[in-house]
């Protein structure tokens, strides 16, 4: 008879952890707001080339593609707000789960993190 024993799961830690000689492991939050500011940086990654010649004193930024980078920096902003107010891991999943606000018929999924905007959208 084979026969197995399993330790209670723990979830990993929410908010970042320093130990008594001062490591920082870095808790959920953090990693998500990581990946959350990397998503924005390569969405915005394909205009860049257009602030940088703005700045050199060459053509000047459209108007709706600043509106637009402007839009993804500061969904950007909210989205690592809703992180930092997580209580806890499930609070934390709740922001990236998918319901329908929609009907039935008309099905439109959305998720309380929200999603970035879309360039001419």
């Amino acid at each position: 008879v084979v026969t197995a024993s399993y330790g209670v799961a723990t979830p990993k830690a929410i908010d970042d952890v320093t130990d008594e000689d001062g490591n920082v492991t870095r808790g959920l939050k953090y990693n998500h707001k990581q990946i959350i500011n990397s998503q924005a940086g390569g969405i915005l990654q394909a205009t860049d080339w257009m602030v940088v010649r703005a700045a050199e004193g060459g053509t000047a930024v459209p108007s709706d593609i600043a509106t637009w980078r402007a839009a993804v920096r500061t969904k950007s902003n909210d989205m690592c707000t809703a992180i930092d107010g997580a209580a806890d891991v499930d609070a934390l999943a709740a922001l990236y789960t998918y319901t329908n606000t929609g009907t039935e018929e008309s099905p439109v999924y959305t998720r309380p993190l929200g999603e970035f905007p879309e360039l001419g959208a």
